[in-house]
């Protein structure tokens, strides 16, 4: 596969973002440039065969977010528009946070309603 001509730091952190077409918004995930690389580059199984994950990929000149739009699920509730957008150490971390938060509560909620090993 040819390198794609966006600029991406393969060792920066890049904060990923899901939107569906019916409006459901999907966490923000962070990845690794390399790994945004190969989300960009991925492949998709489709009815006709394989085909790109995300057939528009643009990047911002100025601001460098990347967004793709991905329309190769076989199911249309699949569909989506990912954005990429390098952050910088002190957000990543507080990215982290939020995450490991979110995950406490969902343990406590699954203990109280007695999911062994969740707490």
């Amino acid at each position: 596969m040819s390198e794609q001509p966006f600029t991406i730091d393969p060792h920066a952190i890049y904060a990923e973002h899901i939107a569906f077409l019916d409006g459901t918004q999907g966490r923000t995930r962070p990845f690794l440039g390399s790994a945004v690389r190969e989300r960009i580059g991925s492949m998709t199984y489709t009815d006709a065969g394989e085909e790109r994950t995300y057939g528009t990929v643009a990047q911002d000149p100025e601001t460098l977010v990347i967004t793709g739009t991905s329309t190769t699920s076989p199911d249309p509730r699949g569909h989506h528009t990912a954005t990429w957008t390098r952050i910088p150490d002190d957000q990543f971390k507080v990215l982290l946070e939020e995450d490991a938060r979110r995950w406490a509560q969902v343990c406590k909620a699954a203990a109280s309603v007695g999911l062994a090993g969740t707490a």
